[in-house]
């Protein structure tokens, strides 16, 4: 047992001789390796993060957005439309590309898959993250909650914005650029919905217009085949008594010159071939010269005409074109049938171009509150429908550089020292073996 702690206290001492003879190559391996651990640290590129924060806008910029005819919105829904337009990578990407941010990542060389994979990385790295909720009151109205776009306890609370990469610089530009284009088009877009709704109404207001006016004129031309039926209609009717007064005339004339003829026959045949006012106008005459005849108190025609006087009557009769001059009321019909013929009303319906007439009040009222509206499409008087705060919180994250150096350097120690060993206890047997 004495020989055997001896022979171990030897073989501990020659261990310890083996490694101070190594010293150089320990030292030197050692602090070589350690060397290139920090240069590589050195070259490692540290990773921040960058965050801002983000809150709904005071109550006077929702006033001016709302005095647009047809928005309002609350601060709530702004924060809501910014919030949902900032996290749509497609936005996101729109961002990247008009900010040429790969020429700021010194990526031009890169192939198009590439470049596809480097703004995916990029964009990878936003977060938005919601406030922490705070504790709620129980007398709160949990039935409502549903209808809100934002829960009512995160309103006065900031959502946070926050980006990771290599440069800070960069990734600040790009949150500034994101904020302010996501501002921007969410504004331009609510601009345009107003405009489109005015847009629709004025269009809606052009067709009440015109359909006013083809009513205007379907009324008119009713009114002209109104008139112009009522108009026939008399004129039919006014020709109607004319022939009947013609007829009634024709038979009158007719019966008469049978009449006439019958006389003709009796003064013929009681001789009394000339007239008798002779005897009339003779103041000398009888004023009580009776004819017994009948018993009427006037002549007879065939007495006080005679038959030549009948026989012209009869022959003038008979030789009449037309029985218009002898028919007293035709005058008048013939009057009425020329009022209706020329009506006055329907030639100025026929002859009117413009029916606006009738409808002028309208007419004018309709382009009024045309006029009105597109008077009203402007800009929104606001630049942000959410209030960014630019002051970025940057941190580094941890690179761990000074774990890998000690790292670097503890196992270097001790590798070179596990290799002394090996060459201490491999030598001397080789040594033995060449003796």
């Amino acid at each position: 047992e004495i020989d055997y702690d001896v022979q171990m206290k030897i073989d501990l001492i020659s261990l310890l001789r083996a490694i101070f003879d190594k010293k150089l190559f320990i030292v030197g391996s050692t602090i070589l390796t350690s060397l290139i651990a920090v240069l590589y640290a050195i070259n490692i590129v540290n990773a921040y993060t960058i965050s801002n924060s983000v809150t709904s806008v005071n109550s006077a910029t929702v006033e001016k957005l709302n005095k647009l005819n047809f928005i309002d919105e609350t601060k709530d829904s702004l924060l809501s439309l910014f919030l949902k337009k900032i996290s749509s990578s497609n936005f996101q990407i729109k961002v990247f590309n008009e900010g040429d941010f790969q020429t700021l990542l010194n990526s031009e060389n890169l192939n198009t898959n590439d470049n596809i994979t480097l703004v995916s990385d990029f964009i990878s790295s936003f977060t938005l993250m919601a406030p922490e909720i705070p504790v709620t009151p129980r007398n709160f109205p949990w039935s409502n909650i549903k209808a809100l776009s934002i829960n009512p306890f995160l309103i006065e609370k900031p959502y946070t914005l926050q980006m990771a990469g290599s440069d800070p610089e960069i990734l600040k530009k790009y949150m500034r650029a994101l904020t302010k284009s996501a501002n921007a088009e969410i504004i331009s877009e609510i601009t345009e919905l107003n405009k489109q709704k005015i847009y629709s109404i004025v269009n809606e207001l052009s067709i009440e217009s015109d359909l006013l006016l083809d009513r205007a004129k379907q009324d008119r031309l009713s009114q002209i085949e109104r008139i112009k039926e009522e108009d026939g209609q008399k004129i039919r009717e006014i020709n109607d008594q004319i022939d009947r007064a013609r007829y009634k005339a024709k038979e009158n004339r007719l019966n008469q010159i049978v009449a006439l003829t019958s006389s003709i026959k009796l003064a013929k045949a009681l001789g009394i071939v000339e007239n008798n006012f002779k005897q009339f106008r003779d103041d000398d005459a009888s004023t009580d010269l009776k004819i017994s005849i009948g018993v009427s108190k006037q002549f007879p025609e065939w007495y006080l005409y005679g038959e030549k006087a009948l026989i012209q009557r009869v022959k003038l009769l008979e030789s009449r074109k037309s029985d218009d001059p002898f028919i007293k009321e035709l005058v008048t019909l013939n009057n009425q049938l020329n009022k209706v013929q020329s009506n006055n009303i329907l030639e100025t319906l026929e002859t009117r171009q413009d029916d606006n007439l009738d409808i002028a009040e309208q007419i004018t009222s309709l382009r009024i509150k045309k006029m009105k509206l597109e008077l009203s499409i402007t800009e929104a008087d606001i630049d942000k429908v959410a209030q960014i705060n630019q002051n970025f919180v940057v941190n580094i994250i941890s690179s761990n550089k000074r774990r890998i150096v000690l790292l670097t350097f503890f196992s270097t120690l001790l590798l070179s020292i596990l290799s002394a060993l090996v060459m201490y206890i491999l030598v001397p047997k080789e040594k033995s073996q060449a003796n």
